[in-house]
């Protein structure tokens, strides 16, 4: 997904994420003004790193049990992580209350006693585009095209709840099927036709831009095999404080701002 949406992206993945990052910045002519954006790079505790960000659900700041990885899904205990952040992000506001953003938002500056020096932004989901998927060929369809559909929403991401009341939001009415699997789970065919089995043919399947291109030819086959339409919503983050927030953390600590006007026009 990095790769259609970033401007001649160099991805490098690896375990070593200092050696592969060497490697990756070694391709580049020219270092100068490159960004290094690490996922899930917050615990990766021997790199050198500019800016911390924490990101929280909304819907579950801290999992279902509280418990770290494997037997919930926090990476680390929120004290510890809180306390490296420069700046803390919840996202999904549009799925709460504003009544429930703010109590999270002052329960996060209560639990390790942040500082006012340290933002605490929010963020959303915005749906911008719908692509039908035909093959390797997209067309762009109207959202008001799903609400006279029967729609089946999929997604494999770390909260794939936020995902389906997107889509029945745009659906404006009960889904026809909600498919949730893990974060960064790798379809199969079988396993989606076992899945989809049932569906009433011309069906929509709508997935996530994620989804989509982590198995982009197994979706497609499992949803024409059982005569339905798969569909990808696109969106963007939703954040008019968050990039003049960076910019500004940048420029504090004597480091030039990489976020162009053309990057601030576009987020």
């Amino acid at each position: 997904m990095m790769k259609q949406r970033l401007v001649s992206p160099i991805l490098a993945v690896g375990r070593d994420r200092y050696r592969v990052g060497r490697q990756a910045l070694q391709a580049q002519d020219q270092q100068a003004g490159v960004v290094v954006l690490l996922d899930d790079g917050h615990q990766h505790y021997s790199l050198h790193r500019d800016v911390n960000i924490v990101m929280v659900d909304a819907m579950d700041p801290f999992g279902p049990t509280g418990a770290l990885i494997p037997a919930g899904t926090l990476r680390e205990t929120p004290t510890l992580s809180l306390a490296r952040a420069d700046v803390v992000v919840v996202h999904n506001v549009n799925h709460i209350t504003n009544r429930r953003a703010r109590s999270i938002c002052r329960m996060l500056r209560r639990a390790r006693g942040l500082g006012p020096e340290i933002p605490i932004l929010t963020s959303s989901f915005r749906p911008s585009s719908i692509l039908a998927c035909s093959g390797s060929n997209f067309e762009s369809r109207p959202a008001q095209e799903l609400s006279t559909r029967n729609v089946v929403s999929i997604a494999g991401t770390g909260n794939p709840h936020s995902f389906h009341r997107t889509a029945q939001q745009l659906v404006g009415r009960p889904l026809l099927r909600e498919l949730s699997f893990p974060d960064h789970h790798r379809f199969s065919a079988p396993e989606l036709e076992r899945v989809l089995k049932g569906i009433l043919p011309d069906s929509i399947v709508l997935t996530t831009e994620k989804d989509y291109f982590r198995d982009p030819h197994v979706l497609w086959q499992a949803t024409t095999a059982v005569q339905c339409h798969l569909w990808v919503l696109r969106g963007q983050l939703e954040s008019p404080s968050l990039f003049p927030t960076l910019e500004a953390l940048l420029h504090a600590r004597g480091i030039s701002s990489y976020l162009d006007d053309a990057t601030r026009r576009k987020h």
